[in-house]
């Protein structure tokens, strides 16, 4: 399946095509462009967590095997972070985890 998408930025306006492989038979676009939204939010929520929490957008790692093993050790941790019940940013309890031993 052919998507094509417009975003406006203040440059002007960018158009992109993606194609999606699926086994859904729905003919009704909505059904299709329901589910890809839903798939790029997760992402995108992911993207942005791992950068507000770890700054993984300033890694500079490009070579060999470097950039996937520092990957899975940041989603390793922001994964654990997620399932500590307390009201707090998952940037404080890194930090928390960083000064307090019973709490990592």
């Amino acid at each position: 399946m052919l998507v094509e998408t417009e975003g406006y930025t203040s440059q002007g306006v960018t158009r992109a095509q993606r194609f999606y492989l699926s086994s859904l038979t729905d003919v009704d676009p909505a059904v299709y462009a329901h589910l890809i939204r839903g798939h790029r939010a997760v992402e995108n929520q992911l993207h942005w967590q791992l950068d507000l929490t770890f700054k993984e957008d300033q890694s500079r790692l490009r070579t060999g095997h470097a950039a996937l093993n520092a990957n899975i050790l940041r989603k390793t941790p922001l994964y654990l972070l997620v399932q500590d019940p307390q009201a707090i940013s998952l940037k404080r309890k890194r930090k928390q985890a960083a000064y307090d031993n019973e709490y990592l």
